[in-house]
């Protein structure tokens, strides 16, 4: 729903069908500021985010795999989550899309 409100005059909220067709020139600008409060769900030093047109990236930069997988949970589930923000944002997860890349850090250092 929206409602539209000129100086002192409120119209009664309209339903609106939130959806930008395919291909639109605009779809990837409008979509940033659609999304953008998805990058704020990190709120801890070793929590990020970034997105490019319609995908977003969870990141946990911490010691274990364990702790990761803590921590992109929490992001997703928490009080203000991913999942929070998906429904009246009307864009439901696609988690058969969903991946998990690990990424480990060895310092070797050459001798």
């Amino acid at each position: 729903m929206t409602t539209l409100k000129f100086d002192d005059h409120i119209l009664i909220p309209i339903p609106i069908d939130n959806r930008i067709g395919q291909g639109n020139p605009t779809s990837m600008a409008l979509y940033q500021f659609y999304n953008a409060n998805l990058l704020e769900i990190p709120n801890a030093k070793h929590e990020s985010a970034i997105a490019y047109m319609d995908n977003a990236l969870l990141i946990a930069m911490v010691p274990t795999f364990t702790e990761a997988y803590q921590t992109l949970a929490s992001m997703m589930m928490r009080q203000n989550s991913v999942i929070d923000w998906s429904h009246p944002h009307n864009s439901l997860l696609e988690y058969s899309k969903l991946a998990l890349i690990d990424f480990a850090y060895q310092n070797n250092k050459l001798q």
